[in-house]
């Protein structure tokens, strides 16, 4: 069975240029926030992605239905919001490969984390990915 975060991230970054020009290589799987990494406002806006809580269903025609939570991280809520935007519009734009599609089911919601004063938007999709 393919690795869902594993199809994602690849997906992300052969097919998400809007995305990858606001994170570079800073798209982080399977975790919510980027300091994990090493990471900080001043080093440029970073994607996160994690999936929610369940299991992963399993279509009829040979693919996987995750719930995935993404995080979209920058030096201030306008950045946060533009690399919300990117991934929304480039996400929805059709798969590519194993991954076959996503829509995201939950709008951006901005947020500043309560530790560190870092401004985020979260938002949920569901992606299908092919199985094998």
């Amino acid at each position: 069975m393919n690795d869902v975060a594993t199809v994602l991230r690849a997906h992300l970054v052969a097919n998400c240029a809007t995305v990858v020009a606001l994170t570079s290589t800073r798209i982080y799987r399977e975790t919510f926030e980027p300091s994990a990494a090493g990471w900080k406002p001043s080093t440029g806006a970073a994607l996160c992605f994690q999936f929610r809580p369940g299991a992963f269903e399993t279509e009829e025609d040979g693919l996987i239905a995750a719930s995935v939570q993404f995080a979209c991280w920058a030096k201030d809520k306008a950045l946060a919001n533009d690399l919300y935007q990117a991934l929304v519009t480039d996400l929805q734009q059709g798969g590519s490969g194993d991954m076959r599609y996503a829509r995201f089911t939950a709008l951006g919601e901005t947020f500043t984390h309560p530790d560190t004063g870092w401004p985020f938007v979260r938002c949920v999709a569901r992606v299908l990915v092919a199985k094998d």
